[in-house]
Order: C-alpha cells, then sequence, then structure tokens
C-alpha cells in the first residue's frame, strides 16, 4: 500500500530513529496526543512509514508538524509532503494554518514555500539556544 492513513504511535517510534533532522525527539505523550487527535496521519509506501503529520490547535491556529525517514528518497519524502498537505487542508479547509522552521534545517524555506507557505516572521526557537524559527503561513 502506499499513501496517506490515520497515525499510529507505533509509526512514529519507527521513524524516530531515522530522522532527516536531527535533534527532534518525540515523546510517548506526543505520540498518544498525535494518535488520538484526528488530525495526524502517515505516509506509507510498501506498508512502511514514509513520514508522519498532523496539527495541534493553539490558541486558535493549527500549528503543522511533520517528520520523515531518511530510509526513503528525497522524491519519495516529497510525495508524503503533498499527501500530508492535503490531508490537512481536507481536515481544517479555509483555516490558519502556521508551521515553523527552525533556522538550522538547511532546506527549511524551501520546504515551507513547496507546501504553499508563506513567511510572516522570524522568532527565537524555544528548545535550541541562538537558533530562531521562521514562521511561515499555510492558506
Amino acid at each position: 500500500m502506499t499513501g496517506t492513513r490515520p497515525l499510529h504511535k507505533a509509526d512514529l517510534f519507527k521513524i524516530k530513529d531515522n530522522l532527516v533532522e536531527a535533534g527532534q525527539g518525540i515523546t510517548y505523550e506526543m505520540a498518544d496526543y498525535a494518535e488520538n487527535s484526528g488530525m495526524s496521519f502517515t505516509y506509507v509506501k510498501d506498508d512502511k512509514p514514509v513520514g508522519c503529520c498532523g496539527a495541534g490547535l493553539v490558541e486558535g491556529v493549527y500549528n503543522l508538524w511533520a517528520v520523515y525517514s531518511a530510509k526513503f528518497s528525497s522524491i519519495i519524502r516529497a510525495r508524503a509532503a503533498i499527501a500530508f498537505i492535503k490531508q490537512l487542508r481536507s481536515v481544517f479547509p479555509g483555516k490558519k494554518a502556521l508551521i515553523l522552521i527552525p533556522s538550522y534545517l538547511v532546506n527549511g524555506t524551501r520546504y515551507a514555500q513547496f507546501l504553499g507557505g508563506e513567511y510572516i516572521k522570524t522568532v527565537p526557537h524555544k528548545f535550541v539556544d541562538g537558533a530562531t524559527n521562521d514562521v511561515y503561513e499555510v492558506k
């Protein structure tokens, strides 16, 4: 099977050790919330998780997140990103959604623009000293 399905927390932990960007930690509580939110998905290829994504509602705005496995090519990960944004837009059509791209992600700006994001502002990173996040709005 290839395509999206509702997220199972086990999918996140299968990807955890193979994240493209180092330093992204996943706790059991985060995985449990994602699985039960109704707004989280897994993209699979040959029944193996390529990536997981979701959204969380914070102060009336959806904040998007995604993690990808390094075991798959950038083309497969791009297909997953396209499928994710389509899936998320169907969950909350017409609503405002934000993604925060850490400054240390080399292709972060390209990724945000690929998803249709427009740059809004730069804010301090909450967990990495000296780093910043670029905030993008996805319509």
